[in-house]
């Protein structure tokens, strides 16, 4: 299998629900940041760890909730999008792949919310560009060398926001 129009169809298509997942999980992330930083910034450290690890708990919540409703909705969400069998049949593929990254993109989002609250955007943003450089663009690109379909270059990017994450 290679990557042809079908597939950078089906990859915009699912750019905009993996657009929708980030959405949900952003303001939780920035709360925690704004949280974080407010606690620190009165001289209150241990408040500050309380609601980072209150943040990373409810985040995962979230996720987990939103895997779940996009799990729910896996059977209808291709139809949604279009009405050509195939590009339905690619959704149909991949979109579990989604649920699965967007636990790890939960994570990692609040994480960089959690160290922008403390003032280190420097150590999150290396982390995000070695794991970006490193894992994610390594795997797509050995993905597509070999012919994997969609599948592999989502894995590949499920792969890098794992990496990040952790």
């Amino acid at each position: 299998a290679i990557l042809g129009e079908a597939e950078v169809a089906v990859w915009g298509m699912l750019g905009t629900v993996w657009e929708l997942l980030e959405a949900t999980t952003e303001g939780i992330s920035e709360a925690a940041g704004i949280r974080i930083a407010l606690h620190l910034g009165k001289g209150r450290p241990a408040l500050a760890k309380t609601s980072a690890h209150k943040s990373l708990y409810f985040s995962m919540i979230l996720g987990v909730f939103m895997t779940l409703v996009l799990y729910f909705l896996s059977d209808n969400l291709p139809g949604w999008f279009t009405d050509v069998i195939i590009i339905q049949d690619l959704i149909s593929e991949v979109i579990h792949l989604l649920g699965l990254g967007n636990l790890f993109l939960v994570t990692g989002m609040t994480a960089w919310g959690v160290l922008g609250g403390q003032g280190r955007f420097h150590l999150a943003t290396i982390t995000l560009l070695v794991c970006s450089w490193g894992v994610t663009l390594p795997s797509c690109a050995i993905s597509t060398y070999y012919k994997i379909n969609l599948i592999g270059q989502v894995g590949g990017v499920v792969i890098g926001y794992a990496t990040a994450a952790m």
